[in-house]
């Protein structure tokens, strides 16, 4: 699969946690997300007590979704064992989709790579942690950041360690030629607001431009609204991928439930997208098919105001420019005038090219 500006949208199924640490539901997970139409679908490889301290806090949004206590409990709930991962990866092949997982620490990329990943995702938290971007990037796998909570300097200082360290080693893997983005790079960004669930009025999805030109590598968006409209009118913005969650049921306990789209409205999206992908086409300007009756229909040609018979020179008075439009185009009116016509020309009719003696367009005055 190819990820790239000039390809169909990459549409991935942010599973993320919304399994709850239940093996069963990633499974049902990866099934109901297979059914949808996403490309891929994406869950989250980390050991608590290597990604968070004993003492640190949730975040307001967590604290709304699974009450008081600290990140630490509430991850380790969350967690899924070693050998849960080459099974979720052969499950993803069974039913057509890409696996995708981000990992957390270097230990978790080493996991996923062992379990044949064919691409990696770092999550907005980790745009800072150099030693993980450069980790992901010697693995040589195609990775996409998302961008959340960052500034500019701040994506271009991460794409910098990341092309670094895929430059100082990386050696190329037979698994990520099944996915590869379309200008050969192996990185991808994604535009993103880490606000759980965000409003739409701070998306910023001019930002999705603002990177394509900034950093030159394809560019999508990871959408945590609580609507299929964003990620719509992000493609309509330049996004060529779009990253969005999925839950069984968003009244579930957990942290990421309720900003989660579940599994009808997911697809509902996806075909959305497809549509607007449909009414995007191919950018080049040119005439549809459909448009040939209706040109010659409201375009104009070169008409004969009154009868003008065989050999006569033609005058301004016997000519004027008038609908339909399947004769001399009104440009080429001036190459009419002073000429004779060859054959008689009736009232109304609109004048073709080989009714007149016509003279070259470089050679009359009027050109």
């Amino acid at each position: 699969m190819i990820i790239g500006h000039r390809q169909p949208v990459f549409i991935i199924a942010e599973a993320g946690v919304n399994h709850n640490g239940d093996a069963k539901l990633a499974h049902e997970l990866i099934d109901r997300s297979a059914a949808t139409g996403a490309n891929a679908v994406k869950f989250q490889t980390f050991a608590a007590e290597r990604l968070v301290s004993p003492l640190a806090a949730k975040a307001e949004y967590q604290k709304a979704t699974t009450g008081e206590g600290s990140q630490f409990s509430m991850l380790r709930k969350l967690e899924l064992a070693p050998g849960v991962w080459p099974e979720l990866k052969q499950h993803c092949e069974e039913r057509g989709v890409i696996f995708m997982s981000s990992p957390f620490d270097e230990q978790s990329a080493d996991v996923l790579v062992e379990s044949g990943i064919e691409i990696l995702k770092l999550g907005s938290g980790e745009l800072t942690n150099r030693p993980l971007i450069e980790h992901c990037a010697l693995t040589g796998l195609p990775t996409i950041m998302s961008t959340g909570m960052a500034t500019r300097h701040e994506v271009e200082a991460a794409l910098t360690w990341f092309r670094t360290g895929f430059r100082r080693g990386a050696i190329a893997n037979t698994q990520q030629e099944r996915v590869r983005f379309e200008d050969s790079g192996r990185i991808g960004l994604l535009h993103c607001v880490s606000s759980y669930p965000a409003p739409a009025h701070i998306l910023n999805l001019r930002a999705i431009q603002t990177l394509r030109d900034v950093t030159l590598v394809p560019v999508g968006f990871s959408d945590h609204s609580v609507d299929i409209g964003p990620p719509q009118f992000a493609v309509a913005a330049g996004a060529c991928m779009i990253e969005k969650h999925i839950t069984l049921d968003k009244g579930m306990e957990g942290p990421d439930h309720r900003a989660s789209l579940e599994p009808r409205a997911f697809a509902a999206m996806v075909e959305a997208i497809r549509e607007l992908e449909r009414m995007l086409g191919d950018g080049r300007k040119m005439p549809h098919e459909s448009e040939a009756n209706v040109r010659d229909v409201a375009r104009k040609s070169v008409v004969a105001l009154r009868p003008i018979p065989r050999g006569k020179e033609i005058e301004a008075a016997d000519i004027g420019i008038r609908r339909p439009g399947n004769g001399m185009a009104p440009a080429h009116i001036g190459q009419v005038l002073g000429r004779k016509a060859l054959r008689d020309i009736g009232a109304g009719e609109a004048i073709q090219t080989s009714w007149v003696d016509l003279v070259p367009e470089k050679e009359h005055p009027y050109f």
